[in-house]
């Protein structure tokens, strides 16, 4: 996946400036439009290659500062993808296509992309990803989840050894990651969000309609993690799922979908 200049549309760009056309990236100011999709000038992601588990397995990531995308063929329960930015894969008839959901930033992208959603080992010395836990989260009643504190308090939480390892078999086959380097994370990534449709992006993503339902689905499933002194129940799980899907049909219903 390549980074083009907003301006002339050359590959040869690192982020900052364009080497074909001197465009600066100071050129435009960082504001978000209200019709963001259509005449907001900002960085975008062309062509792009995405990449299954196995496949960053046998060719893993550089150990390089970048932005990442993750896109997913069947995007999770009740999440809307109007406006989603979708690519298709393979040859006909095996054509797949695949919906652009989550952006992220990373220092490292080998650790961010590899190690924190893919590793086995990992879960088991750190937290969950950001990303890890809002799929947790919108899967908990298709893969029987639950969210507890993980033992270690210098960790955060975790869904269990089979937890995470039914979550990790999810992803392996319904999500694809692409990723781009790049020196100006922060900068790359706020120009993105602006100018992609990411339902899972609660963060810096207040134009959104369903990043509120998100970070409230969320904060639900860690308010109860967090006040059970043992394992916690699955049924206090499944009324706060149910209120993110009462939320989302009327979400959905104020639409007009």
């Amino acid at each position: 996946m390549s980074l083009c200049c907003p301006h002339c549309g050359s590959n040869i760009f690192d982020g900052a400036s364009c080497n074909e056309c001197d465009y600066s990236i100071s050129d435009t100011p960082l504001t978000i439009s209200e019709n963001k999709k259509q005449s907001y000038p900002t960085f975008y992601f062309k062509d792009p290659i995405l990449k299954s588990s196995k496949e960053l397995e046998k060719e893993k990531p550089p150990s390089t500062s970048g932005v990442y995308g993750w896109y997913f063929d069947e995007p999770p329960p009740h999440v809307p993808t109007n406006g989603c930015t979708p690519v298709k894969t393979g040859f006909w008839p095996f054509r797949k296509k695949w919906w652009l959901l989550y952006i992220g930033k990373a220092s490292n992208l080998r650790y961010r992309v590899l190690d924190m959603h893919f590793n086995n080992e990992f879960w088991m010395k750190k937290s969950l990803s950001s990303l890890r836990l809002t799929l947790g989260c919108l899967h908990c009643r298709e893969l029987g989840l639950s969210l507890r504190r993980n033992p270690d308090p210098e960790k955060d939480y975790t869904f269990g050894l089979k937890g995470d390892k039914k979550l990790s078999n999810w992803m392996a086959k319904h999500a694809r990651v692409a990723f781009i380097q790049t020196e100006y994370i922060k900068m790359v990534e706020t120009r993105a969000i602006a100018k992609y449709v990411l339902p899972l992006n609660y963060k810096d993503n207040i134009n959104h309609p369903f990043a509120e339902t998100l970070s409230g689905l969320r904060q639900d499933f860690k308010n109860i993690a967090r006040n059970s002194n043992r394992k916690p129940k699955k049924k206090d799980f499944r009324k706060a799922y149910k209120k993110y899907v009462k939320k989302c049909k009327y979400f959905k219903k104020a639409a007009g979908q």
